[in-house]
């Protein structure tokens, strides 16, 4: 089971309670997921910056780390 952002667990919390912004059907949906994506993309750089920052490894194992702790791209 891999684990969720901070992000991932509001974004689950907002689809719980407004489950149609989630709905591809309408432009404000679409929008909504356009901008919040750009949020997960940022958040990913700022948990790989982390990572190398803290433990001066190379960039392919910040983004495998990434992916294995958080899921990657899903």
């Amino acid at each position: 089971m891999t684990k969720l952002t901070a992000l991932q667990k509001a974004m689950r919390i907002v689809e719980k309670y407004s489950p149609n912004l989630f709905q591809v059907y309408s432009q404000d949906s679409r929008d909504f997921l356009s901008e919040m994506k750009a949020c997960l993309n940022e958040e990913k750089e700022q948990i790989t910056k982390a990572f190398l920052d803290g433990y001066r490894s190379h960039p392919y194992m910040a983004e495998q780390y990434y992916n294995e702790t958080y899921g990657g791209d899903k």
